[in-house]
């Protein structure tokens, strides 16, 4: 009886111990597996799981079989807050020598004649009234798009020798319900 009680014992520490990992390093895994998909709402829940792994002694850290999600999470979250915070200044700073840059619109019965002229930049570009994807037009102004990222804008105080009404009437016959006229 006693034998067997004490193989009882063993098998229970045995199997007991078998597949367990320490608590800490449970956690860390957890916290990996916690992260999801990066975003940048996921910046906590990284950071989270970054110092729970950092709080495990080198032996451990090597027992912690998701390290590799961890990793790739911290470089998709670099590349995320490069693109919010650091990429639109750089994009800013190219673009600020546009800033004394013009453009004249001319609006004919089948498209839009561009002319710029500025100090770093000057050209010529024609483009079709059908090539816009959408139009808005504010109390202000008219953002043309001809992508979904590239837009020209046109003052509405600026316009001689027609009417808005008349540019609206044009330009909303071929982007048709695309043309969106806000309130603001």
């Amino acid at each position: 009886m006693k034998k067997a009680l004490s193989i009882i014992v063993c098998l229970i520490l045995i199997f007991g111990l078998v597949g367990c990992a320490p608590k800490a390093i449970r956690n860390t895994q957890k916290s990996i597996e916690d992260i999801g998909e990066v975003t940048v709402k996921s910046i906590e829940q990284i950071q989270t799981a970054n110092s729970l792994y950092e709080a495990l002694t080198d032996e451990e850290k090597t027992q912690v079989e998701n390290c590799d999600i961890l990793e790739k999470a911290n470089k998709r979250l670099a590349e995320i807050l490069y693109m919010w915070f650091f990429y639109p200044k750089v994009r800013y700073n190219a673009l600020a020598k546009m800033k004394q840059t013009q453009n004249e619109y001319n609006f004919t019965d089948e498209k839009i004649f561009v002319t710029t002229t500025g100090a770093e930049y000057n050209g010529e570009a024609e483009i079709e009234y059908s090539l816009f994807v959408k139009v808005y037009e504010t109390t202000k102004y008219l953002f043309l798009y001809q992508t979904n990222n590239q837009v020209f804008i046109v003052d509405k105080s600026t316009i001689e020798g027609g009417t808005v009404e008349k540019i609206r009437n044009k330009l909303s016959s071929f982007v048709k319900d695309k043309y969106i006229i806000c309130k603001y």
